[in-house]
């Protein structure tokens, strides 16, 4: 979108000075309003190139920006806005142009030691911004590192900063970066790891201390490079002085001691106390189970007894009944032959009495 199409002023206040980029869906422009001068990034999201996690990114360094309002070192995202499908991020104007630039209009020729100290210390500070709110940059490059009048460095493009914790590889590598951005700017050489030369042998003007710090940012040192920022920031401070010897640095990096973690076995009582309280529910449980189990096996066996018992019972009454039908018609049988005997004995006497 050239100026002339921006006939309207960007989310009603800010009126366009002057365009300086257009790359793909992305359009960036230098406004005014009555009160500042900004800077201006436009995200066409009909563009055929729109790039959704672009848009993403920006969004997530608005969201940062607000978070960390007042600290130095970050290029401040002052607001937010769209109209008609065009997203409008509104940067804080930093005048002074890029480190990318100022490396450009060098010509090849390294930079003093007094701007590179000073780049680096800034760069810090920014950093330090980041990490203790547990962020790291994640894009650290000369084009996001503007400059302002006073040749203070701000760092830019942080949307795509991720949660860093206590990961300190991902730390590291913001420091690694660092230093791969101070040997341009001491060489005009990119760093490669294990080709490259010290920077102090392709520049001759570097003070001893300031060629150790770019090597120890890029981990030359094996474990003698920096952990934190805090220290890097102090050795910036020593940087340009051409007393300060490498070995006074280098004896100041050490790794910091994992914190020693000591396991303190349980006190025997807490011990036995805590297997009675677990052990004592389980056995009780056990207990109350075999009961259990008793009293069923218990209450079977008077049930089968019982019913022993009962058939027993049942099994004689059948007999004695059986006996008892028996009997009597034997009993019977009997009374009625002695009967008869009695009656053929009396007839008998009878007939013997009537012949005498």
């Amino acid at each position: 979108m050239s100026v002339d199409e921006l006939e309207q002023p960007i989310l009603g206040k800010y009126r366009v000075i002057s365009s300086i980029t257009a790359e793909s869906s992305v359009f960036t422009y230098i406004a005014n309003s009555n009160i500042k001068t900004v800077f201006v990034r436009a995200i066409s999201a009909t563009h055929p190139d729109f790039n959704p996690a672009y848009l993403v990114a920006c969004l997530r360094e608005f969201e940062i920006s607000n978070q960390l309002a007042g600290n130095t070192g970050l290029v401040s995202v002052l607001e937010y806005g769209s109209s008609d499908d065009t997203h409008y991020f509104i940067y804080e104007f930093i005048e002074g142009g890029s480190l990318h630039e100022q490396i450009a209009i060098s010509r090849n020729r390294p930079l003093n030691n007094q701007t590179i100290g000073a780049v680096g210390r800034d760069v810090c500070n920014a950093l330090e911004v980041l990490h203790s709110n547990g962020l790291f940059h994640g894009d650290l490059n000369p084009k996001n590192i503007l400059y302002n009048k006073s040749k203070q460095a701000f760092l830019k493009s942080y949307g795509t900063s991720a949660i860093a914790a206590e990961d300190e590889d991902k730390l590291g590598c913001d420091i690694y970066a660092l230093g791969a951005i101070l040997y341009k700017m001491a060489t005009c050489q990119q760093y490669r790891p294990g080709k490259s030369q010290p920077a102090l042998l392709l520049n001759r003007n570097l003070t001893p201390a300031l060629s150790t710090i770019i090597s120890a940012t890029l981990n030359e040192f094996g474990e003698k490079r920096y952990y934190n920022l805090a220290l890097l920031q102090e050795h910036f401070g020593l940087a340009i002085d051409p007393d300060i010897s490498p070995e006074h640095l280098l004896e100041q990096l050490v790794k910091p001691a994992l914190p020693e973690i000591v396991l303190e076995p349980l006190a025997p009582e807490i011990e036995e106390s805590s297997a009675e309280e677990v052990v004592e529910p389980e056995l009780e449980a056990e207990v109350e189970s075999s009961a259990e189990e008793v009293v069923e096996l218990e209450l079977e066996a008077e049930i089968e007894s019982s019913a022993e018992e009962v058939v027993e019972l049942e099994l004689e009454a059948e007999i004695e009944s059986a006996a008892e039908e028996v009997v009597e018609p034997e009993l019977e049988a009997e009374v009625e032959s002695a009967a008869e005997e009695v009656v053929e004995l009396e007839l008998e006497a009878e007939v013997e009495a009537a012949e005498e």
